[in-house]
């Protein structure tokens, strides 16, 4: 779940998207027992939070939690897991392990910029850090 985890130094984990749907002509019952719905995972140390649950039917309308809903046959349940909290001050993340985060689909780019103060950019040479946009709290010594 792409920029689920909090910002930090050292970036929070990550949630996932599950889908799902039951196999059955009649209606059944689902229990929302789930948390980080109304308050995300917070950050440590300067770290942001992570990103609040989410759990939708038919992928648009919200269920609350806590709950029993009754579900239709052909209903489907979304769940956007959370993400953890961030550890640490965003910008002294290093730029690569930035530009590795978007690579790999963990953060966006817009993220990146925002968050990290990190530009990333696709050139003729594929994705690089565009040094002299690019905010460095990172320590070298």
């Amino acid at each position: 779940r792409q920029d689920s985890g909090g910002n930090g130094t050292y970036r929070g984990g990550l949630g996932q998207i599950i889908q799902f749907s039951v196999r059955t002509d009649k209606p059944y019952r689902f229990p929302t027992m789930f948390d980080r719905l109304n308050y995300p995972a917070s950050g440590l140390d300067g770290g942001g939070f992570g990103a609040k649950a989410e759990v939708l039917l038919n992928n648009e309308i919200p269920l609350e939690p806590k709950r029993m809903y009754t579900l239709n046959p052909e209903d489907t349940v979304t769940l956007k897991l959370p993400g953890a909290g961030g550890y640490g001050d965003p910008v002294k993340r290093e730029p690569k392990r930035v530009l590795d985060d978007v690579l790999n689909g963990y953060i966006s780019q817009e993220a990146a910029r925002k968050e990290y103060g990190v530009v990333v950019e696709f050139t003729s040479n594929g994705w690089e850090i565009v040094e002299d946009e690019t905010e460095s709290g990172v320590d070298e010594g």
